[in-house]
C-alpha cells in the first residue's frame, strides 16, 4: 500500500513538478541520496561502499545532502564518514580539471549568488536566512544589510545546525531523523528554492511507514503538513513562506521531542544507575 501511494503521489507532487519546470538537477541528488539510504546498512561491503560513493556524488550535485551522513554517525561508522568526505573532495576538485582546473570563479559566483539581496527578499526562498532577512527588512533596509543581521543569522544557523545534528545522531526514530535531515538541507542554505522540498519525500515515506504507530494527533498534524507541501496547486501563488514555516515547525518539534524524550531521560537514567551503584 505504501509503495502504491508513493508511486501515485511522487511524480505529480509539487516539488517534482517544480523541479521539472525549472529543469533543475536536484532529482539526481535525491536519487543518489536514496541509493545511499537503501544500501548503507547492507551486509555486502561492496554495496555499502557504493552507498558512500553515492552520498558523495549527491553532495557534489547539491552539497546539502551530505547532512544525511548523520545516518552513518548514528551507527558510529566514523571511518565510513571519513571515506564519504574523501570521495566528495576527490570528485569535487577533480571535476574542475575537466574544464579550466580553476575553482576560484565557481567560489566567487557561489558567494555572490548566496548573498544577493534580491534572492533573500524573494518569497520563493525557503531558507532561514531569507526569513530573518524579511523580518529585518520590516524595520528598515539598513537593518537587513547591517552586520547585526549577519551575526544574528549566523548564530541562528549555528544553533539550529548543532541541535539538529545532535538530535539526528541521538534519536532512535527514523522518522525524526528523516524530518531533521530534510529540514536542515532546506533551511540552512541561504538560497533555497521550492524544488529543494523534493527531499521531503524521504520523511514522507518514513511517515507512511510509521503511520500505524503514531498517535492520532501526529497522524493528522503531520499528514496535513505533508499534503500542503506536496499539493501541486499550491505552487501557483509562488509564495512559499507557509511551506518554510511548516518545515521549521516540524524540525523544531522533532528536536524538542528527541531532547525531552530521549537525550535527557538517557542521562537521567545513567545518573540514577550511577548513584544506585
Amino acid at each position: 500500500k505504501c509503495t502504491l501511494k508513493i508511486m501515485l503521489l511522487i511524480p505529480f507532487s509539487a516539488p517534482f513538478v517544480y523541479a521539472i519546470m525549472r529543469g533543475n538537477t536536484i532529482y539526481f541528488a535525491l536519487i543518489f541520496t536514496l541509493l545511499f539510504l537503501l544500501l548503507h546498512r547492507s551486509k555486502n561491503p561492496v554495496l555499502r561502499e557504493i552507498s558512500y560513493f553515492c552520498l558523495a556524488i549527491a553532495g557534489c550535485i547539491k552539497i546539502y545532502p551530505l547532512f544525511f551522513g548523520v545516518f552513518l554517525l548514528k551507527d558510529k561508522k566514523i571511518f565510513a564518514s571519513v571515506r564519504v568526505a574523501v570521495y566528495f573532495f576527490a570528485i569535487f576538485f577533480l571535476s574542475f580539471n575537466i574544464f579550466s582546473g580553476d575553482a576560484n570563479p565557481f567560489m566567487e559566483n557561489l558567494q555572490e549568488f548566496m548573498g544577493d539581496a534580491e534572492r533573500l527578499s524573494c518569497f520563493r526562498n525557503l531558507s532561514l536566512t531569507a526569513l530573518l532577512y524579511k523580518i529585518f527588512s520590516l524595520f528598515s533596509e539598513k537593518a537587513a544589510e547591517s552586520q547585526f543581521f549577519g551575526y544574528t543569522n549566523l548564530v541562528a544557523l549555528i544553533i539550529l545546525f548543532v541541535f539538529a545534528t545532535v538530535a539526528a545522531v541521538a534519536t532512535r526514530r527514523n522518522l525524526s531523523r528523516a524530518i531533521i535531515c530534510s529540514a536542515i538541507i532546506i533551511l540552512v542554505p541561504s538560497v533555497s528554492y521550492y524544488y529543494v522540498i523534493i527531499f521531503e519525500i524521504i520523511p514522507f515515506m518514513e511517515f507512511l511507514k510509521a503511520y500505524d504507530g503514531l498517535s492520532k494527533r501526529n497522524r493528522m498534524t503531520y499528514g496535513a503538513m505533508f499534503m500542503i507541501m506536496l499539493f501541486t496547486p499550491f505552487l501557483l501563488p509562488q509564495v512559499y513562506i507557509p511551506h518554510m514555516l511548516i518545515i521549521l515547525f516540524m524540525v523544531c518539534c522533532e528536536i524538542y521531542k528527541v531532547f525531552t524524550r530521549e537525550i535527557v531521560p538517557y542521562f537521567k537514567n545513567k545518573k540514577a544507575a550511577k548513584n544506585a551503584a
